[in-house]
């Protein structure tokens, strides 16, 4: 949930408020984004799945997929990403 007031984010099973919808930090109240609804997330995953992940299966089919691991740093990703960039830098 976002606070109203002050912006801060609280995950309702992770890093919950105190009490329920309302702020800790500032006492705001707390709502939930649309794009965070699961109506909003199911169709999300459904135009993914019909029009994502399409391209990437022609991308791989025509050998021009990258798959870069972005777990860790953000210099150690970032380090990953331009490896990649630098092969294409022709």
């Amino acid at each position: 949930r976002t606070c109203s007031s002050c912006g801060r984010v609280w995950h309702v099973d992770f890093d919950p408020s105190s009490v329920p919808d309302q702020c800790d930090h500032c006492g705001g109240a707390l709502f939930q984004r649309e794009d965070d609804k699961p109506e909003t997330i199911r169709r999300r995953l459904q135009v993914y799945a019909e029009q994502t992940a399409p391209v990437v299966g022609f991308y791989a089919e025509h050998g021009l997929l990258e798959r870069i691991d972005a777990t860790g740093t953000v210099d150690g990703v970032t380090a990953r990403i331009l490896s990649v960039l630098r092969r294409f830098d022709r």
